[in-house]
């Protein structure tokens, strides 16, 4: 009786320290030498950084440890199996090309085990392009931080929630009222543009005005243009306030195919100009 007992209480420690870790997290993986050109002397290690919102990974900007690249980065986490003892992951990463040197793509399975509070050590296995790896890994694990609330009277966004930048569902009575006197509506006559129209078809209910933002931010993500001299890079920040705010709007709206087109597309044109800004413009830049 007693050893059945004993069993039991190793079964549950077992299952208990296995279990998947939940709730929001950061996780940051450095796999070494897993990316690079087939010159050894040339290997370099990637350092991702993934944070999991909901119960979804995000994709992230990997840094490479030997800066043989200085090319645009992506990486996602195909599959996470994350527990208090271990660790799995399938990774996939792209290494973007410059004006040097040629990137390629990584595949990279991650087994790693826990040796200290929130620090994991083992392999990695993959390729990268055509080129096998076979190194050691190491990740980080950490809790997010909840987020802070600084008044009682305001309610934290849930995931998924839409509209919230200018304004959420609760505040629609108020703005609707205001946009029906005759100041509101002569400023609604007024409104234009991407945001513009989807201000209406949120204040008015008429979706067309959704059809309208559509078509707008259908133009604005097919434009790659710098603008001239005097606005240079500048006009992406303006191109993507338009576009994302419009997706705020209207994504009750817009069919789910083109909403994916649209996270996509802020995701990209939001990094690129942090991690490539020389891809930016045509002028010379001293940037590293």
């Amino acid at each position: 009786m007693k050893a059945c007992l004993m069993g039991c209480v190793l079964l549950v420690l077992v299952l208990g320290a296995n279990a998947e870790i939940e709730g929001d997290l950061r996780l940051s993986a450095e796999l070494e030498n897993a990316a690079g050109p087939p010159k050894k002397e040339l290997f370099s290690s990637i350092i991702a950084t993934f944070e999991r919102e909901d119960g979804y990974w995000k994709r992230c900007r990997p840094e490479l440890g030997k800066r043989f690249n200085v090319g645009f980065h992506r990486a996602v986490i195909d599959k996470a199996a994350v527990a208090e003892d271990e660790i799995e992951l399938k990774l996939v990463v792209h290494i973007g090309d410059d004006a040097w040197v040629k990137g390629d793509l990584g595949h990279y399975d991650v087994k790693v085990k826990k040796v200290a509070d929130g620090r994991y050590e083992g392999t990695c296995k993959g390729l990268y392009g055509a080129r096998a790896v076979d190194s050691n890994a190491s990740v980080t694990l950490d809790k997010l931080p909840e987020p802070v609330i600084t008044r009682d009277d305001v309610e934290p966004v849930k995931a998924g929630e839409h509209p919230r930048i200018l304004f959420r569902k609760q505040d629609l009575p108020t703005l609707k009222k205001k946009a029906g006197t005759p100041l509101g509506k002569a400023a609604m006559e007024k409104m234009s543009g991407a945001i513009g129209a989807a201000v209406r078809y949120q204040l008015e209910g008429d979706k067309k005005y959704a059809g309208v933002a559509k078509a707008a931010v259908e133009k604005l993500m097919a434009d790659t243009g710098i603008g001239d001299k005097r606005v240079r890079s500048r006009v992406f920040g303006w191109r993507l306030e338009q576009i994302g705010i419009a997706y705020d709007m209207c994504a009750d709206a817009w069919p789910e195919d083109f909403r994916n087109k649209v996270r996509v597309h802020i995701l990209f044109d939001a990094g690129r100009p942090f991690y490539q800004i020389g891809a930016f413009h045509h002028e010379i830049a001293w940037d590293p």
